[in-house]
């Protein structure tokens, strides 16, 4: 996987792939598979498990904090990449703009919340709040 990555790009990996690639220094297998398997059929999304509490991956066998960990360094990661585009920026010009903005930093929370967006004259975003 290490070579199709490097020579064919992040797009040319499956879900699966990238969540096995996640994992493959913090499971205590050498075979990802099965633990990645496992983390599908519970969180039914690689969204899901990258955004899960790790409480809620703790109990997932094979899911100590040496697995966790670069799980949710992967979560951290896709948030700055997808708020950097943002804050700053014209890009909240359009309501489908919002939705995606709103739908990627709380598509996964275990409860409902309001996002109130703070946007500047010409639709920056300045700030963001979840109440």
């Amino acid at each position: 996987m290490r070579s199709k990555l490097l020579e064919k790009g992040s797009a040319a990996l499956t879900k699966l792939e990238i969540l096995e690639m996640l994992l493959c220094d913090g499971a205590p297998r050498d075979n990802t598979k099965p633990l990645v398997n496992r983390l599908i059929k519970t969180f039914k999304s690689l969204s899901a498990v990258l955004r899960a509490n790790p409480d809620d991956l703790s109990p997932i066998r094979d899911m100590g904090d040496a697995a966790i960990t670069p799980v949710k360094i992967a979560e951290a990661a896709g948030l700055q990449v997808s708020h950097s585009r943002v804050k700053g920026k014209p890009v909240l010009t359009q309501w489908m703009e919002v939705q995606d903005y709103c739908i990627s930093e709380l598509a996964h929370e275990p409860i409902e919340y309001v996002m109130v967006l703070c946007l500047g004259s010409q639709n920056r975003l300045i700030a963001d709040a979840t109440v």
